[in-house]
């Protein structure tokens, strides 16, 4: 059996996702080649409606936009925006 190694990320929450959660960030640890949907699907599954609908939401790492399928690296910052909204 191999062991893959974790990578330490930080994942930075913004706007109504922040209220709800009441945090502005949180540290992880992933398995070495896990992805932006990896990390998503663990927030889904810990604060479930409080997390709201990622399927709208804006991913980005060092303020570059990013898919789910995007492999996250060690010292990842992960920020995640809800929809905007406004006219």
């Amino acid at each position: 059996m191999v062991l893959r190694a974790a990578v330490k990320i930080q994942v930075r929450y913004h706007l109504s996702i922040r209220l709800n959660l009441k945090k502005a960030s949180e540290n992880f640890e992933i398995a070495d080649g896990g992805s932006v949907g990896d990390m998503v699907n663990l927030l889904v599954s810990r604060y479930s409606e409080n997390f709201g609908d990622p399927a709208q939401y804006v991913f980005s790492i060092g303020g570059q936009p990013v898919e789910t399928a995007h492999s996250l690296r060690d010292g990842d910052v992960l920020s995640i925006y809800p929809p905007m909204v406004g006219g």
